[in-house]
């Protein structure tokens, strides 16, 4: 894998994993960082490749990088670097209230 194909691949997770340090609004942590980085370079391949089926795109070929990949490769990825670590806050939050019991159901 050459330097922009891992450029291409990790720099969201970074950014998502800074962008979710300031979202819980905690001090930087190394460790946590590298864990947010892998957590979220995961979700947002995982949601590029759920995407690229739906659209009909097939597949996101890394060997070749192409303008064309560029167009559709980073407008999709930093539309997910701003939704991913808030859908996985919301999903944290309402699972731990779940998890703690205090989540009340009216029925």
């Amino acid at each position: 894998m050459d330097f922009l194909q891992l450029c291409v691949v990790l720099i969201p997770g970074i950014l998502a994993a800074e962008f979710y340090d300031k979202i819980q609004k905690q001090d930087f942590s190394m460790h946590l960082f590298i864990i947010n980085t892998a957590k979220f370079t995961f979700l947002i391949l995982l949601c590029n490749v759920i995407i690229q089926y739906i659209r009909g795109w097939y597949e996101f070929d890394f060997q070749r990088i192409s303008v064309q990949f560029l167009v559709k490769y980073i407008p999709l990825n930093i539309i997910l670097i701003y939704i991913i670590p808030w859908g996985y806050k919301l999903l944290e939050y309402f699972i731990g209230r779940y998890i703690t019991g205090k989540y009340k159901s009216k029925y």
